[in-house]
């Protein structure tokens, strides 16, 4: 692939299909002279993204403008940068890129760079800080995932004026007379809810990206959109987390995807061959009926006990839908390879003209597939991982969790300190004015949970998180942020400069039951409770 040439310039259309072309036939051939395979599935289908049942190919020409607008989000948020004055002064000396046009002469880098324009102006946003630089109207500063832009529609008599003019500098905050006097409900919901740091600059941010970065991976997901699961098989994600050889996964996935090579279906690709099961010879050979009804089949999953996992279908999609739901990853695992196997002794019958046993079929199956779990010496267990080290110390302990309510749209978090003896120091839930995106309902979480814990002049404290993007924001020293989560993380940061030590840990989220409790706790009551726990904790605390 031409990484390097794709990363500039906008290859021609042809050029891409015949890139998808070359791919396709790499996937699809066959080991015979001259021959090309047969393409069981299209490309279009292949691209799509592995949870969806496709296996994650590259799409070119999407692939191509998600790359080339690398250099688009250049222009746009590095303007100190010798290729931005060079091309500002070509091409939009007196606009932002963002509204920069074709030209009279232009380059073909430029032409390639300007094809991806209309997906940076789709995928970015303002992150306000003084609001100098960030219109009220168009411009995309709301904190809202679908809908960025105010809607309120602008009064004919008024300039479109900048943010700054509806902060109260002095307070520190919106101003909230101005805000409601001029826009609709939803417009003044919307600006309550964005984070504010009037000390710093207007910044754009790309809203994919938690980091607020822009990332080709994003941006090709926003061009070629989210596909949908075939209607007959939904667990797709799963298949590729089952600790299996790659050749057995595929053999799987092109199981359920009803693409292997069995007779009825090489009939259907014009292939002139008898149409009977080469094991049993009673049927037609179908995908259905090679794993589920012939009698090698059946007498493989007798053997291994899996006759109580047969369920009454003449569809293995079916059959297989089933078990995910039901199996675990372990159990899944031997599906695999029992489905690999019955495949191999398939093709034995059809090739050597043996047809094995089921006896045969489960022994090697033991034998070869079902490995000892410790053969290489790991369990294959991971610990969680911890962003900072436990304190050696005994240090106060605040537990944070925040809550969304998606019908009410309203955020909320519960916090509860631990003395250094493990007993019950204090608690506190709270509303919180928030964006209802989990990440930084978690971040803004935290910051009220610093705020209160300073409040308390405690000095020496641990912090504990079940996100552990935000625990691992913390604890990075030179991490940087665009979107509004970098507003509140540096907050954060300010915070736990304040303390004697501090520390921030990530729990599993079985672990912080009783924040989340709290923060669950807060729609119906908001207090602080200082000497003995609330009601609605008590009983985790015993």
């Amino acid at each position: 692939m031409p990484l390097y040439a794709m990363s500039v310039f906008l290859l021609p259309r042809v050029t891409c299909q015949r890139i998808e072309r070359l791919l396709n036939s790499f996937w699809w051939e066959s080991k015979g002279i001259n021959s090309s395979g047969i393409h069981w599935m299209s490309w279009q289908r292949l691209s799509a993204p592995k949870k969806f049942g496709g296996l994650g190919f590259k799409q070119i020409r999407e692939f191509n403008v998600a790359m080339i607008g690398k250099q688009g989000w250049r222009l746009l948020t590095k303007p100190e940068a010798l290729v931005t004055k060079v091309f500002k002064a070509m091409y939009f000396p007196k606009t932002s890129f963002l509204e920069a046009q074709l030209g009279s002469n232009p380059s073909y880098c430029w032409r390639s760079i300007l094809e991806a324009k209309n997906l940076i102006s789709n995928g970015v946003r303002k992150r306000i800080g003084d609001g100098s630089n960030t219109l009220v109207w168009g411009d995309p500063w709301l904190a809202d995932r679908v809908n960025p832009f105010i809607l309120t529609p602008r009064p004919p008599f008024m300039p479109n004026l900048p943010v700054c003019f509806l902060l109260n500098h002095d307070a520190g905050g919106w101003n909230l007379e101005v805000v409601q006097s001029l826009f609709c409900p939803r417009d003044v919901d919307q600006i309550s809810r964005v984070p504010l740091q009037l000390d710093s600059e207007d910044k754009w941010y790309w809203a994919g990206e938690t980091h607020g970065e822009y990332s080709v991976k994003e941006a090709y997901r926003r061009l070629v959109g989210e596909a949908t699961s075939t209607p007959d098989f939904s667990r797709w994600g799963q298949i590729w987390q089952i600790p299996i050889a790659p050749k057995i996964r595929i053999c799987l996935w092109r199981t359920i995807r009803n693409i292997l090579p069995v007779k009825v279906a090489l009939i259907t690709k014009g292939v002139e061959i008898e149409i009977e099961c080469p094991v049993c010879g009673g049927a037609a050979e179908t995908i259905d009926h090679i794993f589920l009804q012939c009698p090698l089949a059946i007498g493989v999953w007798n053997l291994l006990g899996w006759s109580r996992h047969l369920v009454q279908t003449e569809s293995l999609v079916e059959w297989m839908e089933y078990q995910f739901s039901k199996l675990s990853i372990k159990e899944l695992k031997l599906v695999a390879e029992v489905i690999w196997a019955i495949w191999r002794a398939r093709n034995k019958a059809v090739w050597d003209h043996y047809i094995p046993s089921p006896q045969s079929v489960v022994s090697w199956i033991i034998e070869v597939l079902l490995e000892p779990p410790n053969k290489t010496g790991q369990s294959g267990r991971q610990e969680s991982m911890q962003v900072s080290p436990r304190s050696e110390h005994r240090v106060f302990r605040c537990y944070v969790d925040a809550a969304i309510f998606p019908s009410s749209k309203e955020v909320a978090f519960g916090s509860v300190i631990f003395d250094p003896g493990g007993s019950f120091y204090a608690a506190i839930n709270r509303m919180m004015q928030c964006p209802l995106e989990p990440v930084i309902a978690e971040a803004m979480a935290c910051r009220e949970a610093l705020t209160w814990a300073r409040a308390n002049e405690i000095q020496d404290m641990e912090l504990l998180t079940d996100c552990r993007w935000v625990a691992e924001a913390l604890c990075e020293r030179n991490i940087q942020v665009f979107s509004y989560l970098g507003t509140i993380i540096k907050d954060c940061k300010a915070l736990l400069a304040q303390f004697n030590s501090a520390l921030v840990a990530h729990i599993p989220r079985e672990d912080n039951g009783i924040a989340h409790t709290l923060a669950r706790s807060a729609i119906t009551q908001s207090s602080t409770w200082n000497t003995s726990p609330p009601d609605c904790i008590s009983h985790l605390l015993e």
